[in-house]
């Protein structure tokens, strides 16, 4: 016995919703499109490109609730959302040039990857003295707060030192001891992170760039930055042992207005593209119809297929004297932009 229309499940609007609902239907149901986990995890990309409602966020959610085993070993992941740091992508990018705005955010993209690790208790950083003193040291200065402007400020400041003590130690104090300036600690959290031993690796997503958006030629630059920042140390992470990824979230539309001198090499080599479009010619071979049937089926079984069970194959419309057929699938895409977040809002409104 089949169950009714309006009692199927087909999730919320939002992934972050839907995760916090339904956590197990929303990891059973996940639809992985690009083969993105498994390009994510293995180094193959770094960026994760689609339109507003393509599943960008669903992805993060997904690999934060599943911690899905890809080569051999589990990751745990870190959301962090930009949108809540939009003052400071827009007042710090005139202070010290382009460089030093690159390398603060490689500084603070290390800091938070090096945080993770640190509180890891399967990691060997968490049991190191050196490490974690200096996990308290970095707290301690606000470089650990999350906030790229705290990081951007420090680097700035000329007379701000890191202090080497074995494996070294923050300190503003000018000595005659070994001094360390912003590049050496870069070098020194990337050693300690690309070193570390753990049995489970780690996910850092960077979200909300979309959010974040001001639409100033310094936030743009901001996010080339970002970016560029990005695409360095995931190649490093690749090159090393490092089961440790950086995943940065960005739309389509937003990507294309980076000022990326090679955006279009950056997209090929290193992004997965989000594109529910396969299947519009023939809308029956959707993507779509695979995604809303997969989370469909977890109400329970008894169908066949969600088209073939719920709706007739043709849809007639117009004035009676001049009515128009179309197949099903053809006329509820048509009713959408192509994208999961509007299939299932399209399912949910007309279950009621």
């Amino acid at each position: 016995m089949r169950n009714e229309f309006k009692n199927l499940w087909f999730g919320e609007a939002s992934a972050e919703t839907e995760a916090l609902k339904a956590p197990q239907r929303f990891v059973d149901s996940y639809y992985d499109l690009s083969d993105a986990t498994r390009r994510i995890c293995d180094g193959d990309a770094f960026l994760l490109i689609g339109p507003k409602g393509s599943g960008k966020s669903t992805f993060v959610e997904y690999m934060r609730l599943a911690s899905s085993p890809i080569g051999g070993s589990a990751k745990k992941t870190t959301i962090i959302d930009l949108g809540s740091q939009r003052n400071s992508l827009t007042t710090t990018m005139a202070d010290g040039g382009q460089e030093l705005v690159e390398l603060s955010w490689r500084l603070w993209l290390w800091c938070q990857l090096f945080s993770n690790m640190v509180k890891d208790p399967e990691c060997s950083l968490s049991t190191d003295w050196r490490a974690t003193n200096l996990h308290q040291q970095l707290q301690d200065s606000d470089l650990l707060s999350g906030a790229f402007s705290s990081v951007h400020q420090e680097v700035r400041r000329k007379s701000h030192t890191f202090r080497v003590f074995n494996f070294y130690e923050y300190t503003r104090d000018r000595t005659t001891k070994r001094t360390a300036n912003a590049q050496e600690l870069e070098a020194y959290l990337a050693g300690a992170v690309l070193t570390a031993q753990s049995k489970i690796g780690h996910l850092l997503a960077i979200d909300g760039l979309d959010s974040a958006y001001i639409g100033t030629s310094t936030y743009w630059r901001q996010l080339a930055s970002l970016i560029r920042a990005a695409q360095t140390i995931h190649r490093q992470l690749r090159s090393s042992a490092s089961s440790t990824r950086i995943c940065i979230l960005c739309r389509s539309d937003v990507f294309l207005r980076v000022p990326l001198a090679d955006s279009n090499k950056i997209r090929s080599d290193w992004g997965v593209e989000f594109d529910w479009s396969y299947g519009l010619d023939t809308p029956a071979d959707s993507f779509l119809w695979d995604l809303l049937e997969r989370k469909s089926r977890t109400t329970g079984p008894g169908r066949s297929g969600l088209l073939e069970d719920y709706f007739p194959p043709t849809m007639a419309y117009g004035q009676r004297t001049n009515t128009r057929e179309e197949s099903m699938p053809q006329y509820l895409l048509n009713l959408t932009r192509g994208t999961p977040r509007d299939g299932v809002m399209l399912m949910k409104k007309i279950q009621y």
